[in-house]
């Protein structure tokens, strides 16, 4: 789980995503608690951010759609619960359950 985490390339599946999703939440509040609006809250932001779009494009991959498709507005909520594909795609070969 979340092997090359910043990477745009490959698949992941629903339970990462959502782990994931979950993180960015997280970090994206607690760093604006913490931090309260410094230089560092926008850097830890920005890598948070970068982190989720890298994400955002896996799980898109996986549903065999390009990346692009995150720009969408609300379709992190589609691919959270769209079924990925059990065979492999263009972007990558099936993810084992």
């Amino acid at each position: 789980m979340f092997s090359k985490a910043f990477s745009f390339e490959g698949r992941i599946n629903r339970a990462e995503y959502a782990i994931s999703a979950l993180i960015f939440v997280l970090v994206c509040h607690l760093g604006e608690k913490i931090f309260e609006e410094s230089i560092i809250y926008w850097v830890v932001d920005l890598i948070t951010l970068y982190f989720f779009a890298a994400q955002s494009a896996k799980r898109c991959h996986d549903c065999n759609y390009s990346g692009w498709f995150q720009l969408i507005p609300l379709w992190w909520i589609v691919i959270l619960f769209y079924e990925g594909d059990e065979h492999g795609n263009k972007y990558g070969p099936a993810i084992k359950k």
